[in-house]
C-alpha cells in the first residue's frame, strides 16, 4: 500500500532527513536554535541523521502507545503534527474545513483510477503539491495559520500526561511541520484588503514567525520540553530577486528560552503567495 506523502508521520520525517543533507538547497541543515544548547544540537542531530534516526523507535500506528516516537538511548519522546495556512474552523457548524487535504485526496483518488499508483516501487511515495484554486483570503490566511497552529498545539498538550505515562522520565519533543508561506506585515496605510492578488506590489516587514507572540505563547510555561518547527514553503525574494535566507527549521529549547517576542497584528498580514 502507497502512502500518500505527508499524510503519515513516516514520511513526513523522511521527508525532513533527505532535506536536511546538505546536498540540497533547503537550509533544514542550519537550525534557528531558540536558544543553542547541547541538548537542542544533539535533538537535531539525532533526528536529521540517518544513522542517529534508526535509535527513535516508531510508535505512530493507530494502535500504538502515544506519542509518535521515542528513544530509550536519549530518554526523549516526540509527536509529530502538521500545521497549514489553510484549515480553519467553520463558525456555523463548528467543523473543521480544509480544502488543501480535500484537493490532496481527490488527486491521490485520480492517480489511484489512472493507475500510477500501482507502477511505484514497493515502498514508494508520492508528493502531492495541490491547488486549491481559492481566492487568497481564503487560501493562505494568516488567521487561519495562527488559529491552526494555537489548536494543534493545545490539542497535542492535553495528551501529554499520556505521553509521560507511556514513557516516565522522557523529555517531551513536539515536531511540528508546517506547510504555511511566507507572511509580511505591511506597512501603515495598507490592510490585506488594499494587497490581495497576484502582481500587486508593496514594501512590509518580514514576519518572524519563530518570534511571534501568539504562536510562542501557545508554548511558553507548558510541558512540552522542546518544539522543532520546520518550514519548508517559507521562502522570500527581495526586491533585487535575491533570495533572503530564513532558518529552515527553528528549535526551542522551550524550558530555557528567552525571547523577544513581537505582535503582529492581523489586518496587517498578508501572504506572499497571494
Amino acid at each position: 500500500m502507497i502512502k500518500e506523502h505527508l499524510n503519515y508521520e513516516e514520511n513526513i520525517m523522511d521527508f525532513f532527513r533527505l532535506f536536511a543533507s546538505s546536498k540540497h538547497s533547503l537550509c533544514f541543515s542550519h537550525p534557528l536554535y531558540l536558544p543553542e544548547t547541547d541538548i537542542a544540537k544533539l535533538i537535531f542531530e539525532s533526528i536529521s541523521n540517518d544513522e542517529q534516526w534508526t535509535k527513535w523507535h516508531d510508535s505512530s500506528s493507530k494502535d500504538a502507545p502515544p506519542p509518535d516516537y521515542y528513544n530509550n538511548e536519549l530518554k526523549l519522546m516526540m509527536e509529530v503534527m502538521r500545521v497549514d495556512d489553510n484549515e480553519h474552523i467553520d463558525e456555523l457548524t463548528g467543523k473543521s474545513i480544509h480544502p488543501l487535504r480535500v484537493r490532496e485526496n481527490e488527486l491521490i483518488r485520480e492517480l489511484n483510477d489512472k493507475g500510477i499508483i500501482d507502477i511505484l516501487p514497493p515502498n514508494g511515495q508520492i508528493m502531492i503539491n495541490a491547488n486549491t484554486k481559492l481566492p487568497s483570503d481564503k487560501d493562505h490566511n494568516y488567521i487561519f495559520y495562527r488559529d491552526n497552529f494555537i489548536r494543534i498545539i493545545e490539542n497535542h498538550k492535553r495528551k501529554i500526561p499520556s505521553y509521560r505515562q507511556n514513557h516516565p522520565g522522557f523529555k517531551i519533543i513536539f515536531f511540528v511541520f508546517d506547510e504555511s508561506y511566507m507572511y509580511i506585515k505591511l506597512e501603515d496605510g495598507y490592510s490585506r484588503r488594499t494587497f490581495s492578488r497576484k502582481g500587486d506590489v508593496t514594501s512590509g516587514e518580514l514576519h518572524k514567525w519563530f518570534l511571534d507572540e501568539a504562536f510562542v505563547n501557545s508554548i511558553i510555561n507548558s510541558e512540552i520540553d522542546f518544539l522543532i518547527w520546520a518550514t519548508p514553503n517559507k521562502q522570500l525574494l527581495d526586491e533585487n530577486g535575491t533570495e533572503v535566507k530564513l532558518p529552515g527549521v527553528c528549535i526551542f529549547d522551550v524550558k530555557n528560552m528567552k525571547l523577544k517576542i513581537e505582535n503582529y497584528k492581523e489586518r496587517r498580514m498578508v501572504s506572499t503567495d497571494a
